[in-house]
């Protein structure tokens, strides 16, 4: 999974890196379970955003895509995805970097490795 961002009018909201980070301050490093859901502070950041937008979702304004398969999803109100993956791979190494798919629905995914898309 490479990098990602959320970002706001104020900066960045979350982002990969925050999967690793307990939402509870006090929670011992050692018991802490990344993979858990609602345990990690991207669960918590996301989940604050997602419901601050629940009665008016917003609308994609426009993706820009760069020539190392990383995009950028421009929303409204100075929101924004912006996905980078920042790893070099041997060409018979396939890694993937992104995908886009539907929760809970049983239809293909849209898959961005570096050996292209499909």
């Amino acid at each position: 999974m490479c990098p990602w961002r959320v970002t706001g009018s104020a900066g960045i909201i979350t982002g990969r890196s925050d999967i690793f980070v307990p939402s509870d301050p006090d929670e011992d490093e050692s018991e802490f379970q990344w993979d858990r859901p609602g345990r990690s502070i991207v669960d918590q950041q996301l989940s604050t955003w997602i419901e601050a937008h629940k009665d008016r979702p917003l609308a994609v304004l426009e993706i820009t895509v760069d020539r190392c398969a990383g995009f950028a999803m421009r929303l409204e109100d100075l929101n924004s995805l912006e996905v980078f993956p920042d790893a070099f791979s041997m060409p018979h190494d396939i890694r993937e970097h992104w995908r886009i798919l539907q929760p809970g629905q049983d239809t293909p995914h849209f898959v961005v490795n570096n050996q292209g898309w499909g």
